[in-house]
């Protein structure tokens, strides 16, 4: 089942935003977005996975598979927040699938695993989104700062839309 690609704009939620460090997603809500992702020295240390893996566990702790397909979720690294640092489109695409599609199958279905939205985050440009977009486990982008200025969120949209189109 092929999943549909989708920009959006940091802090620019209509529903509960959960910054899944601990918070669980509100059940009940039409859409539940939230963020997880790890800081550089887990990263380094090779602990990406398994935190990621126990971030999706808390966070999902007691939601029933209804709920979980309409959650939207970015992976927005820690250490790549503001820096310009950014996960390399294959590591991204790679956590997504280890820490979250595959404990999501475990702990629901992979039906379940796969409607819900999974977007990267972490110093998203025009000159990267294009590599980003294209990750079968990449649905979208969490734009932040660029967002801010239209000429680059402009681009980061174009640039989105081009890579699909060869797709």
């Amino acid at each position: 089942m092929a999943r549909p690609s989708c920009l959006s704009l940091s802090k620019l939620c209509t529903h509960y935003t959960a910054t899944l460090s601990g918070e669980r997603l509100l059940p009940g809500c039409t859409s539940t977005k939230g963020c997880i992702g790890e800081s550089l020295e887990q990263n380094r240390a090779g602990e990406t996975v398994p935190f990621v893996t126990a971030q999706i566990h808390g966070a999902f702790a007691g939601i029933s598979a209804a709920e979980a397909r309409r959650v939207v979720l970015a992976y927005e690294p820690i250490w790549a927040i503001g820096t310009g640092l950014t996960a390399t489109p294959e590591d991204a695409d790679r956590i997504i699938r280890e820490a979250i599609r595959e404990v999501l199958t475990a702990l629901y279905d992979a039906e379940t695993a796969q409607a819900l939205r999974v977007q990267y985050g972490g110093s998203v440009k025009p000159e990267n989104m294009a590599d980003f977009i294209v990750m079968p486990e990449i649905d979208g982008a969490l734009v932040g700062g660029a967002s801010l200025k239209e000429a680059s969120f402009s681009a980061i949209v174009k640039n989105a839309l081009a890579a699909l189109a060869k797709a």
